[in-house]
């Protein structure tokens, strides 16, 4: 895997670019903003450290995704609903999937930026000469043009039975197994989009359970670990029954996205423009502790400009977005400068903290398992004894706690941070000015905390 930019991706900030956000953010900044709303002494008013949502002091997250299908994911099973070029020839779009998985690597590659792409099951295959059956290849009676299918034919047809037989060579529409490895490589990270590209309301749980087996048995003949998260095919999470809902939970799903956007079921408020307003992760409702649901922003050229206003309101929020696109939509140069724009945008913003979707989901969840509590306050000396618990089995590099603004020293396990060329040791990071701390906090560990005023 590429190496990162020191600030860009790891859990710390050089002390350069700590500097660098102070000033940036002076007058309405985020440490002066802290500082105002801290007392002058502990010794006066008691104050409990409070977590910041996200690593190193950074404001906000964002994941940039992509939804990636061969002709097999939903090109040939294509439903009109949302798709803006279900009227175009299906391998031809395959092709752009390929090309588009290139471009969007190579805005991504000098950013350091490491994306997250959802793939459909045929994206592991090499070729199917040996005639591997999936899912008993089905017939989904369901995808009709009432639930909004171009044509009635998949209510009668297996739904895999267009699979030419072929291999990468001789049918690279249908078969992406030879990008799975220079894609990883790069550091990016594969999730399911589900192994069918199926309706997720419309589907049984059976079927749900068959797929996620299959996806997760595909993708360790790729290499790639069981998904952790996953995006909706045609955002189809309305109508999901409780128990297939229990299928994603027991195959490992923490986190998801792609969510229907119809008001009754929709978790987040957004604008006229289509804009989130408050775009924050949220555990899924009834499985809060379990599964994370988070907010994402289609990407096109005719919303970049949006796109910058709804990076502002993650920061106002101390939220996160996702932004996406499928892969065949990032190949004109309308369309790659458009995600250049953003990606750079981005990328160069030093309150933002950029990642795999999976891994910001999977660091929200974790923060929100933390405790902070408090030991003993020695009100003479003005030190606060405070004990952090990490529960979880994430490690939490660069854990950041808003600390009073009269702190003097931080001690962690009776070993004080100091700077050393903006980083420390393995244990605990750097304290670089009042009002922030941030350390490392291993998975399962108590570490004791002392903070003197």
């Amino acid at each position: 895997m590429k190496p990162t930019r020191p600030g860009q991706q790891s859990g710390f900030l050089s002390r350069r670019r700590f500097l660098r956000l102070a000033g940036a953010l002076a007058g309405g900044s985020l440490l002066a903003a802290c500082a105002s709303r801290t007392p002058a002494s502990l010794g006066d008013t008691p104050f409990l450290p409070r977590l910041a949502t996200w690593p190193a002091g950074r404001r906000a997250a964002v994941a940039f995704t992509f939804d990636w299908e061969t002709a097999m994911g939903g090109l040939v099973h294509s439903r009109s609903i949302g798709d803006p070029n279900v009227d175009q020839d299906y391998l031809l779009r395959a092709r752009r999937m390929r090309e588009g998985l290139a471009t969007t690597m190579a805005i991504f590659a000098p950013l350091a930026i490491r994306a997250t792409y959802y793939a459909t099951g045929y994206n592991f295959l090499r070729g199917n000469r040996e005639q591997r059956q999936f899912l008993g290849n089905p017939i989904f009676p369901w995808a009709t043009q009432a639930n909004g299918w171009t044509s009635d034919r998949w209510t009668t047809t297996p739904w895999f039975a267009d699979d030419p037989f072929g291999t990468v060579e001789s049918h690279p529409e249908w078969y992406f197994g030879d990008l799975i490895e220079p894609l990883r490589e790069a550091g990016h990270t594969i999730e399911s989009h589900t192994f069918s590209h199926f309706h997720g309301g419309l589907v049984d749980p059976v079927t749900w359970r068959l797929d996620l087996q299959t996806w997760n048995n595909l993708a360790a003949e790729r290499g790639v670990p069981p998904a952790r998260s996953l995006a909706f095919p045609w955002s189809s999470s309305a109508g999901m029954s409780d128990a297939s809902w229990d299928e994603l939970e027991l195959a490992g799903i923490t986190s998801v996205t792609r969510l229907s956007n119809q008001a009754q079921y929709s978790l987040w408020e957004v604008d006229q423009d289509g804009v989130v307003l408050h775009p924050r992760p949220c555990w899924l409702p009834g499985r809060e502790g379990r599964m994370m649901a988070c907010p994402d922003f289609y990407l096109t050229v005719s919303r970049t400009s949006l796109a910058l206003v709804q990076i502002e309101r993650a920061v106002e929020t101390g939220g996160m977005i996702d932004f996406w696109a499928h892969t065949e939509e990032v190949v004109s140069a309308e369309q790659i400068a458009s995600w250049q724009r953003v990606a750079t945008r981005v990328a160069n913003d030093i309150r933002l903290w950029v990642a795999p979707l999976d891994e910001l989901a999977t660091w929200s969840a974790a923060v929100a398992e933390v405790r902070v509590e408090a030991d003993a306050l020695d009100a003479q000396r003005g030190d606060l004894h405070l004990q952090l618990t990490n529960p979880t089995r994430t490690a939490l590099s660069g854990l950041t706690l808003h600390v009073p603004a009269a702190t003097q020293q931080v001690f962690v396990e009776d070993v004080e941070l100091e700077t050393l060329r903006g980083r420390l040791s393995w244990r605990m990071g750097w304290w670089p000015a009042a009002a922030l701390v941030t350390l490392d906090l291993p998975a399962e560990t108590v570490l004791r905390m002392r903070i003197v005023t």
